[in-house]
Order: C-alpha cells, then structure tokens, then sequence
C-alpha cells in the first residue's frame, strides 16, 4: 500500500509541467532543481538512459513517445528556479 502512494504521489509529480516539462523542438528538458539537489539519489535503471534522474522521470511517464524520446534523444537539461515560498507553508 505505502509502495503504491509513493507511486502515485511520483507520477504526480513527474506530470506536472510546473516539475517537469519535455520540449521536443528546443530539445530542452526542464525540471524542477530538487532532481539537481539529490541526483544521487536516483538509481540508474538497467538499460536507461544511465542518468538516475532521467530513468526516474521516464519510469512514471505516461507517454510512451515522450518516454521514448527521453531515454533515446541528446536534450539539454534545465531547472525551474526553486519556489522557496513552499518553505513557508510547511511553518
């Protein structure tokens, strides 16, 4: 059960495009830069892309082309700047 909400709480958040967006004619994927912070904390997938973060984000991609195209295609990587208001909430 806690296996399964860790799961759809990561899918959530791989979904959305405020987290991660994919743009395929700039060849650009943003994320947030949580995935910079702790990027070793992602295990490499066998036969990913062999970037933790990238395996992870395609592990709960719905799309099948999108997922295809982040684990086959050369793409820049950037980061959203980090909403430190969220911080603020948690108080």
């Amino acid at each position: 059960m806690l296996g399964r909400q860790l799961d759809d709480q990561a899918r959530a958040f791989v979904t959305n495009p405020s987290r991660v967006q994919l743009d395929r004619e700039r060849g650009v994927v943003t994320v947030s830069p949580i995935f910079d912070w702790f990027a070793g904390d992602f295990d490499v997938l066998e036969g990913g892309s062999g970037n933790g973060v990238i395996d992870f984000i395609s592990r709960y991609l719905d799309d099948e082309g999108a997922k295809a195209w982040l684990l086959e295609s050369a793409y820049e990587i950037e980061y959203f700047p980090y909403d430190w208001t969220l911080n603020e909430q948690m108080q």
